[in-house]
C-alpha cells in the first residue's frame, strides 16, 4: 500500500520572465493595484524585495498578492506581475536552491524549487496562457521572510 503524498497549492506568478510560486496558505487575497486606493494597505514591489539585475522591471499586469498574517494591523501586499495558475506540488518533489543561489539568499526569502512539466497543467486552474511544451523551473518565495528582510522596508501606503 502507498502512502498519500502531502501537497502544497502554489501560485505561479513572473517577474521579467521569472516563474515563481508562493504558498497558498501565505496569500488571502488578490486586487488589481489600480483599485486598491483607500484600503489600509502597506506595500511592496517583488523587485524592490529581491532585486533584479534586469532593469527597468516591467510590470505588465501588476496585482497585489494580499498576505495573510494575523499579527498586522493593516494587511500588507506585494505587487507581483502576471499570476498566472496555482499548481498542486507534491512536497516530496520540491528541491533545495542550488549552492550559488542560496548564497544569493541568505535570509531564504527564496527557499525552493518545483519543476513544472507541461503534463501538469490542468485547464481547470490556469488563468494564464499555455502552449509551452517545456518544463519549468518555479523558484518557492517565502513572503513572511520577503516581507520581514533587507533595508528596502515597505515603499508605500494605499
Amino acid at each position: 500500500m502507498t502512502e498519500k503524498v502531502d501537497d502544497i497549492q502554489v501560485l505561479v506568478f513572473n517577474i521579467m520572465g521569472v516563474k515563481l510560486g508562493v504558498d497558498t496558505e501565505q496569500v488571502y487575497g488578490m486586487r488589481d493595484h489600480l483599485h486598491a486606493e483607500g484600503e489600509d494597505l502597506k506595500i511592496a514591489r517583488f523587485h524592490e524585495k529581491i532585486p533584479f539585475r534586469i532593469t527597468p522591471v516591467i510590470y505588465r499586469s501588476p496585482k497585489i498578492l494580499l498576505i495573510r498574517d494575523d499579527a498586522a494591523s493593516s494587511g500588507s501586499g506585494i505587487i507581483v506581475d502576471e499570476p498566472e495558475d496555482i499548481v498542486s506540488i507534491p512536497i516530496d518533489s520540491i528541491r533545495p536552491l542550488p549552492p550559488l543561489l542560496e548564497l544569493l539568499c541568505p535570509s531564504r526569502q527564496i527557499w525552493g524549487t518545483a519543476i513544472r512539466s507541461h503534463a501538469d497543467l490542468s485547464p481547470k486552474v490556469s488563468i494564464g496562457e499555455r502552449g509551452s511544451e517545456k518544463d519549468e523551473i518555479i523558484l518557492l518565495v517565502d513572503f513572511y521572510r520577503l516581507l520581514n528582510y533587507g533595508t528596502k522596508e515597505v515603499i508605500k501606503t494605499v
